[in-house]
């Protein structure tokens, strides 16, 4: 299976020794802590805002991609586990860079402890993907709602896709909604 981001090195780093873990500090930029929202999601859209099912998720999974937003992963009794586990804490050595710069600490019962800090996450504009990650990651965001084969007809028209305006996409939504052809599904 193909991953949408990069292994999460808090998961390599433990291996099979997560379920020794005790406890996990999140450590955010002050302005971060003021907006973000406790508690264990409810649902798998809110989910995706949240920093204790990602922190959870990625740690338990090893990535964090389409596959960590389901119904079976946010129900996975690890996941259930290392939320509860979570102390989410504001931290004033953190740059001010407005990229969600974070630092996470995972102990084990055994006092042992793993460690990272992440000033830019991969994909912003000062660490961007390469061609091979966003193809991943392309494909694990559309494999949601599209099946292997139309997936790789996508992919066939990337040409399409990556040369239409902002404005000829929206013309062909329109087109589509009219009872015209989608030249991304049908080729026409």
């Amino acid at each position: 299976m193909r991953r949408s981001t990069p292994r999460s090195p808090l998961h390599d780093k433990l291996g099979d020794r997560l379920h020794e873990v005790a406890g996990i500090v999140c450590l955010v930029h002050p302005w971060n802590f003021m907006t973000l929202r406790e508690g264990v999601p409810a649902d798998t859209l809110r989910a995706r805002v949240s920093m204790r099912y990602c922190v959870a998720a990625a740690l338990r999974f090893g990535a964090l991609g389409s596959s960590q937003f389901t119904d079976e992963a946010l129900g996975d009794p690890l996941v259930q586990k290392f939320m509860t586990l979570i102390e989410i804490r504001q931290a004033d050595d953190l740059p001010d860079n407005g990229l969600f710069p974070a630092a996470v600490e995972v102990r084990l019962a055994d006092g042992h402890s793993a460690h990272v800090r992440c000033d830019i996450p991969p994909g912003a504009p000062a660490m961007p993907m390469s061609e091979a990650e966003a193809e991943q990651k392309y494909r694990s965001c559309a494999s949601v709602v599209l099946d292997a084969s139309a997936i790789e007809r996508t992919r066939a028209n990337d040409i399409w896709a990556s040369t239409a305006s902002p404005m000829s996409a929206s013309s062909a939504s329109r087109s589509r909604e009219e009872g015209g052809h989608d030249p991304v599904t049908t080729g026409s």
